[in-house]
This record gives C-alpha cells, sequence and structure tokens, in this order.
C-alpha cells in the first residue's frame, strides 16, 4: 500500500480551472459594485431563484463563485483530492453527474431551509446573497 497524491483527471482540471479563473477574476476586478452584481445575479439568492423570472441558473453558477482565499482554497484541494478519485474509478460522465447533483442538491436544500426559516437567510430580500465578498 503506498501513499500518493491523486491524479489530475481531465474533468476535475476542467472544474480547477473555471472555478480558479472565476476567483482571480473577482480578485482582480474587485469592487462594491461587481461584488454586489455577482452575488446576486450568480450567487445563489433563494427568492429569486423561485420567483418570476426564475433565475434559475444560480442553482449552479453559486458553485463556480468564492468568497475568501480560503473558501477557494480548501474547496479546490477536496475537488482534487475526492473528485480526482471518483473521476478515476467512475469516468468523466459519471463524476460529473455526481457533481452536479451535489451542486444542484445543496442549492435546492439551501433554499427549502431558507423558506422554512431555519436558516438566517432573509427570504423577503430578492438581493440578499448567500455568500458574502468582504473577505477578499
Amino acid at each position: 500500500m503506498t501513499l500518493s497524491f491523486p491524479p489530475f483527471s481531465k474533468a476535475v482540471v476542467w472544474l480547477l480551472g473555471i472555478n480558479t479563473a472565476v476567483f482571480l477574476l473577482m480578485y482582480i476586478f474587485r469592487s462594491p459594485s461587481l461584488e454586489y452584481w455577482v452575488a446576486s445575479n450568480i450567487g445563489l439568492v433563494p427568492l429569486r431563484v423561485v420567483l418570476p423570472p426564475f433565475e434559475l441558473w444560480q442553482v449552479v453558477t453559486y458553485s463556480f463563485i468564492h468568497s475568501g482565499f480560503g473558501h477557494w482554497f480548501w474547496n479546490m484541494l477536496a475537488l482534487w483530492m475526492f473528485g480526482a478519485t471518483f473521476e478515476t474509478s467512475w469516468g468523466p460522465r459519471r463524476f460529473l453527474e455526481l457533481f452536479f447533483t451535489g451542486v444542484v442538491g445543496a442549492a435546492l436544500t439551501t433554499i427549502a431551509l431558507s423558506f422554512a426559516h431555519i436558516l438566517a437567510i432573509p427570504t423577503n430580500q430578492r438581493w440578499a446573497p448567500l455568500a458574502g465578498f468582504s473577505q477578499f
């Protein structure tokens, strides 16, 4: 038995690249107006997902934004360590199905819990994002 790092598999590299590019763009061009726009239009805002005009893309796009270096770093480390292992065993298609099922499932659970008032998320505001960007 040997201890080694997992390989950088194709789908994991793409996900790492997309997440890193979004993080770097947010960091380089950081401003309160950009952070507000990204948080309210790309981040997960429960009220904007369930009310017209139904911004359904938010249940996926929120997974590509991060609120600080630590948030990005630990997410990418976990994605590489666990994702590469799953992708190597299952193949890229099945791994991406797992990944996006988790992303959408977490978003739907968060939306349901926010409207059940279990989470401290204001549902009466159309702009209140779930991720704060003040840590940049």
